[in-house]
């Protein structure tokens, strides 16, 4: 429904509203065209429903990846232990970083479990729950040095706007575990 300069779309389906549009506007001495504005419509697909076991050393760093649905336009994620919603603690040792990955400095025997990665849209309240795998952690009688994973540290967004709020992350793998500054 087109009223005066407003354009309202009743229903609006991703794959037949979706796209490029701008405004005309024309009077007996003129036509202008507006800038170009993209209707896009958010979208949240599913988890794979299995997910293979983890495994690490005891006294070593360990990083386990989200492996996330396909989604427009963001997500948050969360870590769920053992069953849904009791989400993982974060504190100086477990780390999850904007990116979806979980983040052990040094791995001890009480994180052996069942681990699942959750995401929650940016712009609703949609969220899926991926499928719990175990996570192993095998003793070992040595302990990891000093180091940092690839990638860190991370700044996200990965290319700041001035002006904007700017997240930078940092983990260090290492036993005793490190502390930060």
């Amino acid at each position: 429904t087109l009223s005066g300069g407003a354009l309202i779309i009743h229903s609006p389906r991703q794959i037949e509203d979706g796209g490029f549009y701008h405004c005309k506007a024309s009077n007996e001495f003129g036509t202008i065209v507006s800038e170009t504005v993209e209707l896009s419509f958010g979208v949240m697909g599913d988890f794979n429903l299995k997910r293979s076991p983890e495994s690490g050393n005891e006294n070593w760093g360990k990083a386990i990846f989200c492996d996330p649905p396909q989604f427009y336009p963001g997500v948050k994620y969360y870590w769920a232990r053992e069953s849904f919603p009791v989400f993982v603690e974060e504190d100086k040792r477990v780390f999850v970083s904007y990116d979806g990955a979980l983040y052990f400095s040094a791995l001890e025997h009480i994180d052996q479990g069942n681990y699942s990665c959750n995401v929650q849209s940016v712009v609703s309240f949609n969220g899926r729950n991926g499928p719990f795998f175990p996570l192993y952690v095998k003793p070992h009688s040595n302990y990891q040095q000093l180091k940092f994973p690839n990638n860190f540290p991370k700044a996200f967004p990965e290319a700041p706007v001035a002006g904007k709020d700017v997240r930078l992350e940092c983990v260090a793998f290492g036993y005793p575990v490190p502390s930060y500054n």
